[in-house]
């Protein structure tokens, strides 16, 4: 193009403003086109779910996305001959534009005047008016569309003739409960993960303090001082009974219940968990935590099984495997940290039959196992403690029995490092004091007396015979009168045997200290018939009612 500033600056406004225009144009076209293929695809997801919810969301953004780009690079930008005739067409200016373009290819002496011109009308032309750029129809025909098919999406109305939306919105609710699931177990492991690792041994920092300081005051005692020796070894009862109350508080259905069966389970399986629970009761968890090793190696099996048959064969022994322990955890230890850490495993291993989940559900389910490895480990831990608080209560009676009787004197246990050592000396010391000889079975230091079954005698192992047979009662009659002798003193027995046996069952289950226990079965021994005296009725009395007699 020859040299001329006003006419090239036209064309090339115009130019730029054609090429916009041109671009919108295509654009509104292309967001008509993606709108219809929008309503398309909303409908198919309606009438079919084939897919869910959420990716129809996803189509509606990437749909017009799609087009717009296509519309973009599809566009070409116009040259200044194109601007040159729009120019022309739209200002009457018959050619002129064009052939200021198109000077320099022309032969002529005409050009300078074709120049001159073009220069004098540049600058009275209205690009504006000449390209107009404004928004076309399609614009808003595609929105109304897009609008259409949003609506659509958001009518719940679903219908699902494959069962796709069903399938997904299990899957969406499994995936929500494997993440939450997740975040609680991790929340777990941190926590016991940090308390095991501050009490770093047997026995927790609490007892072990509680263990030091009754050796102290022990090792202390001085025989001249009973009173004073009674004081510091109350003292020391006292706090090792409310740790132990504390700790029974947390865990008394997982240590009280030792003797209890497995009733749940039969056979063999009974037995191996019944000596499971035991270990774990005298503070050995090894047993149980091979037990959930093993379901971890299960579980690894069954990531890799290809075969649907077998991997569903695989999956429900291992359930059942896991059940069984969560109900052991639930009834018998009665341990709601290990029974919640089996029972997400158990939902994570229901997640894993779906198999878009089934990694992220065994990276759950063996989180989860090891969760419960760290509360068996918390359990045994109780254990340990709970026996050495027990043992030190044993130690401290002993203790109180050598002090009632002026030998305590902690002098004697230089040698002395455990707490059996301790217990072991003041059973010493007591036997010296007592003496050797005949005493009951449960009193002194005595031994039994000897007996010798082969002596004759003349015991005869005979049964009376009696003439009562079994026949019908004719007649019954309820009268007024006295009493059978010795009937009251009869219900008296039977009541006191019930109360005994009643108190014998409350100091095994409730949460009464060992040093305790001995003075209350003692208690309850000490009552026989001579508390009959509450009973008689005094002369001013009348007699009671005698109770109906069958005849």
């Amino acid at each position: 193009m020859v040299s001329a500033p006003q006419s090239e600056r036209l064309l090339k406004r115009a130019r730029f403003r054609l090429h916009v225009a041109r671009l919108l144009e295509n654009l509104c076209r292309s967001l008509l086109l993606a709108a219809c293929a929008a309503v398309v695809v909303v409908l198919l997801h309606k009438l079919t779910g084939l897919w869910a919810q959420r990716a129809t969301f996803v189509l509606l953004g990437l749909i017009p996305a799609a087009f717009a780009a296509a519309a973009l690079a599809l566009t070409r930008r116009p040259d200044l001959v194109q601007a040159a005739r729009i120019v022309d067409r739209t200002n009457a200016t018959h050619d002129l534009f064009l052939n200021l373009v198109t000077l320099e290819d022309s032969v002529g002496a005409y050009q300078p005047l074709v120049v001159d011109m073009a220069e004098r009308m540049a600058p009275n032309i209205d690009v504006r008016r000449t390209v107009p750029v404004m928004l076309p129809a399609q614009f808003w025909r595609a929105v109304t569309l897009m609008a259409v098919a949003l609506g659509i999406t958001c009518i719940p109305l679903q219908l699902d003739p494959f069962g796709n939306v069903a399938q997904a919105s299990v899957e969406k609710k499994h995936m929500e409960e494997l993440q939450r699931s997740r975040r609680d177990t991790q929340l777990r492991a941190r926590e016991l993960q940090k308390k095991l690792v501050e009490k770093d041994g047997e026995l927790s920092p609490e007892v072990k303090r509680t263990v030091e300081d009754l050796k102290r005051a022990l090792r202390q005692a001085k025989p001249q001082q009973r009173q004073k020796n009674d004081v510091a070894l109350n003292q020391q009862q006292r706090r090792i009974g409310e740790q132990w109350r504390e700790l029974m508080r947390k865990q008394a259905a997982a240590f009280m219940r030792k003797n209890e069966p497995a009733q749940q389970f039969g056979g063999s399986e009974s037995d191996k968990l019944r000596k499971l629970v035991k270990q774990l009761q005298n503070g050995d968890p090894s047993g149980l935590k091979h037990e959930l090793d093993d379901i971890k190696q299960q579980l690894e099996r069954l990531a890799k099984t290809g075969d649907p048959v077998q991997r569903t064969e695989e999956l429900q022994r291992l359930r059942k495997r896991l059940k069984q322990l969560e109900r052991l955890a639930s009834r018998t230890l009665q341990s709601k940290p290990l029974s919640a850490a089996l029972q997400r495993a158990l939902q994570q291993l229901d997640a894993a039959r779906l198999e878009k989940l089934a990694d992220l559900a065994k990276s759950a389910a063996s989180e989860s196992l090891e969760l419960a490895k760290l509360e068996l480990e918390e359990l045994a831990q109780t254990a340990r403690d709970l026996k050495k608080l027990e043992e030190a209560l044993k130690t401290l009676a002993e203790a109180r029995k050598c002090n009632a009787k002026g030998n305590l004197d902690g002098g004697q246990c230089e040698n002395c490092i455990t707490l059996a050592d301790y217990a072991e000396l003041y059973r010493m010391l007591l036997a010296e004091r007592d003496g050797k000889g005949l005493g009951e079975p449960n009193g002194g230091g005595g031994a039994k007396a000897p007996e010798d079954d082969s002596v004759a005698s003349d015991f005869k192992n005979e049964f009376e015979k009696t003439a009562i047979r079994a026949g019908k009662i004719l007649l019954s009659l309820k009268t007024q009168g006295l009493s059978d002798p010795g009937a009251a003193r009869q219900m008296y027995r039977e009541q006191l045997q019930k109360v005994k046996q009643s108190a014998s069952e409350a100091v095994e289950l409730e949460d009464i200290p060992p040093g305790y226990r001995e003075r209350v079965k003692r208690y309850f021994d000490s009552l026989d018939e001579s508390t009959l005296g509450a009973l008689k009725p005094s002369s001013d009395t009348p007699p009671a009612a005698a109770p109906a007699n069958e005849r």
